[in-house]
């Protein structure tokens, strides 16, 4: 199935734009774990290789790999309302 042509159902935008972010500088980023959600991966755990296989390519193109690619941490909730803290990478386009 093609992810890029499916539209968020409430907003017009497609899927990839439905989750994007827009940091302080106005730089576009994706979070990872939402991407993975919506690539529709069980389990984020799962995406990390294709995440390693992302970077290996920016490095092999010379980017900087730091320019696209950030290590953050993020809160997801867990049972009964709690948070708890998670890894996730900050993607650039």
């Amino acid at each position: 199935m093609n992810k890029e042509n499916i539209l968020s159902p409430n907003s017009g935008l497609s899927l990839f734009e439905s989750i994007k972010h827009v940091d302080e500088n106005g730089n576009e980023y994706w979070d990872a774990r939402a991407l993975a959600k919506t690539l529709e991966y069980s389990e984020y755990r799962h995406f990390i290789p294709v995440v390693n296989k992302a970077k290996e390519s920016c490095e092999n193109s010379s980017q900087v790999l730091l320019d696209h690619f950030e290590d953050v941490l993020g809160m997801i909730i867990v049972g009964k309302g709690a948070e708890r803290q998670v890894d996730s990478i900050k993607l650039s386009r």
